[in-house]
């Protein structure tokens, strides 16, 4: 199924849950007819993004359970790792913890099955790119649980991987990671340091304003001590907050409101 079909939804996933549904519901439709697996399975994943974006996370599970049905039917060894990763994201939306990295698990051993076979081309470039996706998930889940060392093991073995690949958009979801951890851990100076590494590639020309600019923004803002002046964390905050709007991320913007309330 021609990727063109699910452009759209990516377009519209955070500026237009709606509108995103729509679309989504179309490539199921057209999946449908295709009488492709893949397809199939591709199309119950987009359609269990939709329904993660806005909080309906039975629903997204469910989709997604669907997609890996139809994924293992396909053969297609790198989506049906692609498809454990989105259940393991998917119980992590509702701190199952345990189940989460269980499936990431899975993943990983995916793209390291792939990998292992000497792939070449567009086959090796995704099984590395699963490969870092799934260690900077099961990273995220170690952060959840405050096993900071765990978190930080995993972030710099992904930020290293996306390095090999030259992946910009993956090496800033590193480093605002990688500056997260550092944070909780309380040594400023490396966290100030990932977190301009992050700003400095998402605000590039080849990346612009994305919607994992806000997270740094609001993370830097808040510094108790950074290399920040006050109207400098202001004017970022603001910036934010403004993001989050222009997505449609209410739970954001929400949580940013009672950071003003208790700042």
């Amino acid at each position: 199924l021609n990727q063109e079909l699910y452009t759209p939804v990516l377009k519209n996933e955070y500026g237009d849950s709606a509108q995103a549904r729509m679309y989504a519901d179309s490539g199921l439709y057209f999946a449908q007819r295709s009488g492709s697996d893949y397809a199939l399975g591709k199309a119950y994943q987009y359609i269990g993004w939709n329904f993660q974006d806005v909080s309906l996370y039975e629903k997204s599970r469910a989709s997604f359970f669907t997609s890996l049905a139809y994924m293992k039917k396909s053969g297609n060894k790198q989506a049906i790792g692609d498809a454990y990763g989105n259940l393991g994201n998917a119980f992590l939306d509702v701190k199952n913890y345990q189940q989460s990295l269980d499936y990431q698990l899975l993943s990983l051993d995916a793209s390291e099955e792939i990998l292992n076979t000497f792939p070449t081309g567009d086959k090796l470039k995704q099984a590395k790119l699963g490969k870092t996706y799934t260690l900077h998930n099961i990273g995220a889940i170690y952060l959840e649980i405050e096993m900071h060392d765990k978190g930080l093991e995993y972030a710099l073995k992904s930020l290293q991987l996306e390095e090999e690949s030259s992946n910009q958009l993956g090496i800033a979801i590193s480093c605002a990671a990688i500056g997260n951890v550092y944070n909780k851990l309380g040594k400023i100076d490396s966290t100030i340091y990932y977190f301009k590494r992050a700003l400095s590639i998402y605000e590039s020309d080849d990346i612009g304003d994305s919607f994992g600019i806000t997270t740094v923004l609001y993370a830097y803002s808040l510094l108790d001590s950074s290399d920040l002046t006050m109207d400098e964390r202001k004017a970022m905050f603001f910036k934010s907050l403004e993001l989050k709007k222009n997505f449609g991320d209410v739970n954001g913007e929400v949580e940013m409101l009672l950071a003003i309330v208790k700042g």
